[in-house]
């Protein structure tokens, strides 16, 4: 799945006066939780990650920090989704989609992006049926909300389009994987979301058997992500490209395959060196 902008999920909630308090009580505000969240995926420290993200929960809960609260709780449902807990997966999904209402977020972009996080992990966790109804929430709001080439729009059809694979409903999936790309190719520096939306069509392209389209989109996919500057390597491309690798290496391309397993490790060292 695509990486949303989680930035833009708390812009609604930012003012002084709220600032100077986390300041007065030392609370810890989103964007610094997101950039703290954001070092353990750099070193691939999932188990860290986890362990930041429970204690984290539990100060906002304390706090009564219900802006706290909400960024978490939709970092915990990728989270989850990532280590396959489901019952933790799917109470954050409860928790945070009742945080939304209680917030007033309904019809909002930040309300909408959780819909469209309850909706992904819900797929991972083999619910596609009820993931469709949040896709399709999220899907009227952002069309609502957003510029019409926002790569927030993209990561939604993209997951979609899963989702849509799922239930064997192919043709669907297939014109909102061309939507994600259209999107994409209008957004700077989206190649990593580029390359993993031709991942995914190759999977569709080889479940409907055309398997020369299926060739097509890892060569494509491959040439996406060779093209990022080595100043651009982050731990955002290491983990495309470790997340990338098996379905390079399952559709016969065992070299890139562990180039790109190499490349991650390298980067997700150095990161750890830092």
């Amino acid at each position: 799945d695509i990486r949303v902008n989680r930035y833009e999920q708390c812009s609604r909630f930012r003012s002084v006066r709220y600032a100077q308090r986390n300041i007065r009580r030392k609370i810890m505000t989103t964007e610094e939780f997101i950039k703290q969240l954001d070092s353990f995926f750099d070193r691939e420290d999932m188990n860290g990650a986890g362990g930041f993200l429970r204690s984290v929960r539990k100060e906002a809960e304390t706090n009564r920090d219900d802006r706290l609260l909400f960024a978490v709780l939709n970092e915990m449902m990728g989270y989850y989704r990532k280590t396959g807990e489901r019952e933790r997966g799917l109470e954050s999904i409860d928790t945070g989609l009742s945080l939304s209402s209680r917030m007033g977020l309904d019809g909002s972009i930040a309300g909408a992006t959780a819909e469209l996080n309850a909706a992904t992990t819900l797929k991972a966790f083999g619910m596609a049926e009820h993931a469709i109804p949040y896709y399709e929430k999220a899907k009227a709001v952002y069309s609502a909300l957003l510029p019409t080439y926002d790569s927030r729009m993209a990561g939604l059809c993209n997951n979609y389009a899963l989702a849509l694979c799922d239930l064997g409903r192919y043709r669907e999936a297939e014109e909102k994987f061309a939507a994600a790309l259209t999107v994409l190719s209008r957004c700077p520096e989206k190649e990593c979301d580029t390359a993993n939306t031709y991942v995914n069509m190759a999977h569709l392209y080889e479940a409907s058997e055309d398997y020369e389209k299926t060739e097509m989109c890892i060569k494509n996919a491959l040439a996406v992500l060779k093209s990022v500057p080595d100043d651009r390597r982050d731990g955002y491309y290491a983990f495309t490209c470790r997340k990338c690798a098996p379905s390079v290496g399952y559709f016969g391309f065992f070299a890139a395959e562990k180039e790109l397993d190499n490349t991650a490790e390298e980067i997700y060292a150095r990161n750890r060196s830092l």
